[in-house]
């Protein structure tokens, strides 16, 4: 409801459309969605799609992403459909039902075709993008054919997308609440996948058809909203006011690990030899599970051995696993050739998987011959992969900290915000901000509370800013950039309930700014935490109070450069400190942050 001041009365009365009420001395105006009800997209098939993989197929699925077109309220986030292996013509014919309401006349569907890859990033088949309104050709229900369109002009891309869309308004619904009308998914938190259904199905029959399918039982599930509040089982069977359910696992039943996995990458025998009868070998690791969650993407690997087929690397790598669910677990190592010019080559995988950690192997050095790739026709005469997986448990107390993101301010350039808080393999994500208009730089608002579960007080935690530019539909990865962010020990986190943080370039360290380099990025924060989420003894929030008139004198210094650059001043600003007394505020780079509180009593 929009309220309008008297003064504008005249103007109202001469103006205002049909269908709005004058109760006056004001004037309401009631909103008008041009959407609400369920979009039905049915995926039916593609024909002709490119290759992706050496043996002539694909194993392609499909992204689908609806927002509305003039406030980009998305209403689909990526959905993604069964994958059908080694096709070129899969048929889905798969229903997706969404729930839009908004103000907005158009709507934006996207719908990418991906290859799924078992190890390493999934390969871009082809997108189709369409913006529609109700009187738009596409949404009669027909099946429509569309070429695949290509996202970068590098991409390879042909054949073909066939689909239907239909509108279904809200009052054709609403007399059907046993139904999943108004259900548009069951989201699975465990394996973080939704799954949208058809109209006809009750909503129980959904649920315990999608817990045989995983062979669980619902009564290890705790059935919720999509925002945490807790649903009962008996009022589904009458009445279903939420579009999605949530399914947690109740905590007492799962079975989680809590610990470091330790991947030791020992030595190789009998490589492949490269240019000049030698090698430069160096081992890349990737780490995912049976859930589809990838841990370790080829961004770790161990130094490269120069001019040998027998490299001893020797080098232990430490994962932190926090409550993940018990699960299978793949990892493989891939060995290449690193070359003084040009891409590094391929010479040899080692697959290990394991599904406990009292698998006797865990501890124990193995050897395992290299083969191809997985899904690669790749040929591979010879050489061997020594390493070891151990795994050290964590038994240590637990707790859950909540953090309340307020404001971005003096926004770095972007159209779009995000922020995130990233603690070992996990990520906490919020939604888009809404933008703040300001003359000394943008700012977006966010006003959520994000909980961080299964937290130690040693864990390290980093809040990071992401912004795009470009129009979106849904949280993309390929479309947020890294705009800056900064760490913290959660010890150190908690012990404010505020926070005004500035934020470094993620690669330079620079201070973040808003477009014009005049204002620094500024990222407001609350921290809170409740003493029956956390373990005994855990500090509590408290404002930092301090007695300025205390110190004869506050200095301010900035330095930065190399340790060598820095340690001069941090001796003078301890000898202040110390011998006169005077409070002395150091700022320096991030990466200093442990040498400066090792000679700092830091309050």
């Amino acid at each position: 409801l929009q309220t309008w001041p008297l003064g504008m009365s005249k103007l109202w009365k001469s103006t205002k459309p049909a269908g709005i009420t004058d109760p006056g001395l004001t004037e309401t105006r009631k909103e008008v969605f041009s959407w609400d009800g369920h979009i039905l997209l049915t995926l039916k098939h593609a024909r002709g799609v490119v290759a992706a993989d050496v043996s002539g197929t694909s194993d392609p699925y499909c992204k689908v992403f609806l927002s509305s077109e003039t406030d980009k309220i998305p209403f689909l986030d990526g959905y993604k459909t069964k994958v059908h292996w080694k096709t070129l013509n899969p048929d889905w014919n798969e229903e997706v039902w969404a729930p839009v309401k908004t103000l907005s006349d158009k709507l934006s569907l996207l719908v990418e075709v991906w290859d799924k890859d078992h190890v390493g990033s999934d390969d871009f088949l082809g997108q189709y993008a369409l913006t529609f309104t109700h009187d738009s050709l596409e949404m009669n229900g027909e099946e429509v054919t569309v070429a695949l369109q290509k996202k970068k002009q590098k991409d390879k891309v042909k054949g073909t997308l066939t689909f239907t869309l239909v509108y279904k308004p809200v009052l054709q619904l609403k007399n059907r609440a046993t139904s999943l009308d108004s259900v548009c998914s069951v989201f699975f938190s465990d394996s973080k996948k939704s799954v949208a259904f058809t109209p006809k199905q009750k909503v129980m029959d959904v649920l315990l058809a999608q817990c045989r399918k995983r062979k669980v039982s619902l009564d290890d599930y705790d059935v919720m909203t999509h925002d945490g509040l807790p649903l009962n089982l008996n009022s589904l069977v009458q009445d279903v006011p939420e579009r999605v359910i949530s399914l947690r696992p109740k905590k007492a039943k799962l079975n989680l690990w809590n610990g470091d996995l330790k991947v030791n990458i020992d030595s190789a025998v009998d490589l492949m030899k490269g240019d000049y009868d030698m090698t430069n070998p160096c081992c890349f690791l990737y780490l995912h599970s049976d859930s589809g969650r990838v841990f370790i993407d080829g961004t770790v690997r161990t130094k490269a051995i120069k001019l040998t087929t027998k490299p001893f690397w020797q080098q232990t790598f430490t994962f932190p696993l926090r409550n993940v669910p018990q699960q299978k677990m793949h990892l493989s190592m891939h060995v290449f050739d690193k070359r003084l010019q040009g891409a590094p080559v391929f010479i040899g995988a080692a697959h290990y998987s394991w599904d406990s950690f009292d698998n006797p192997t865990i501890g124990k050095k193995q050897t395992l011959p290299l083969v191809s790739r997985k899904d690669r026709k790749e040929k591979i005469d010879s050489g061997e992969l020594t390493f070891a997986v151990d795994w050290v448990p964590n038994t240590k107390p637990r707790g859950t900290v909540r953090v309340l993101i307020n404001e971005v301010l003096s926004a770095p350039k972007g159209k779009h915000c995000i922020v995130r808080i990233v603690s070992g393999f996990d990520t906490w994500t919020t939604d888009y901000g809404n933008v703040i208009p300001s003359p000394i730089g943008d700012g977006f608002k966010f006003r959520q509370e994000l909980e961080l579960e299964g937290m130690l007080l040693e864990d390290n935690i980093r809040l990071e800013v992401h912004c795009s530019s470009k129009p979106i539909l849904g949280k993309a990865e390929t479309t947020w950039y890294a705009k800056g962010s900064t760490d913290f020990t959660l010890k150190e986190f908690i012990s404010k309930p505020e926070w005004t943080l500035l934020l470094g370039h993620p690669k330079t360290e620079n201070a973040v700014t808003d477009p014009s380099g005049s204002f620094p990025t500024q990222l407001l924060v609350k921290v809170s935490v409740k003493p029956d989420e956390v373990p005994e003894g855990w500090p509590t929030p408290k404002p930092r109070a301090y007695d300025m008139s205390a110190y004869p004198k506050h200095i301010l210094m900035i330095s930065r450069g190399t340790q060598g650059d820095v340690q001069p001043f941090m001796a003078m600003a301890r000898g202040l400190a110390e011998e006169k007394g005077w409070m002395v505020t150091f700022v320096t780079e991030q990466h200093f942050k442990p040498f400066v509180l090792r000679n700092s009593a830091v309050w």
